[in-house]
């Protein structure tokens, strides 16, 4: 199994490179492998997954930002 820092880069690298109909199954693929609660699914979708979906987070450097960002909700406590 990949380790959670190869798992989001890569998620965050298939987002930006693939057409948004196969956004939903990438997305899944991420909350399967790190067997993500609902809530942690909904803060990573609304602060770093749906803004790279929708093409506002682009490029190498920001991908990287983003994925710090994906690291810093995950750490965050559940509510």
């Amino acid at each position: 199994m990949m380790n959670t820092t190869t798992l989001i880069h890569d998620t965050l690298k298939r987002l930006a490179a693939h057409a948004p109909e196969q956004h939903a199954q990438i997305r899944q693929a991420l909350y399967e492998q790190l067997s993500l609660p609902f809530n942690k699914q909904l803060d990573l979708y609304v602060n770093v997954l749906g803004p790279i979906s929708s093409g506002k987070i682009t490029g190498c450097h920001n991908i990287e930002k983003a994925a710090e960002l994906a690291f810093e909700v995950l750490e965050r406590p559940s509510h």
